[in-house]
């Protein structure tokens, strides 16, 4: 078991501190109490390409615009409730190449691909 896949299943309610583990590449915070705000030490983490942010309670995906590296995210059974919101990755280079899949309770996996080849 990987260090962060202790992170799930807890009650925790910020990432402050995460943001200096420069080289962080994965991180499983599954079954939390994460709210949209406190996820901004997230986009500082210029290595992180796989986020599982399921089962917290997220509006809003803006925190993670800045996360360049992104090639997957997990924001399942979230509060999340505009398909349209997904238009904060945008500015994330591996959505805008298309490399980056998103796994939402409002959309499928390609929905993100959709929405780039939309917006062109």
């Amino acid at each position: 078991m990987c260090a962060t896949d202790r992170a799930q299943f807890n009650s925790i309610i910020s990432v402050k501190g995460l943001h200096s583990l420069r080289h962080l590449r994965s991180v499983n915070l599954n079954h939390n109490a994460l709210k949209s705000a406190s996820l901004t030490p997230l986009a500082q983490l210029p290595s992180l390409d796989t986020l599982k942010l399921s089962h917290n309670q997220l509006t809003s995906l803006t925190p993670l615009g800045r996360c360049a590296a992104l090639v997957e995210l997990w924001v399942p059974h979230n509060l999340i409730a505009d398909l349209a919101d997904l238009a904060a990755l945008k500015s994330c280079s591996q959505v805008r190449s298309r490399r980056c899949t998103v796994h939402c309770k409002l959309c499928t996996v390609g929905a993100v691909f959709w929405w780039c080849r939309r917006d062109q």
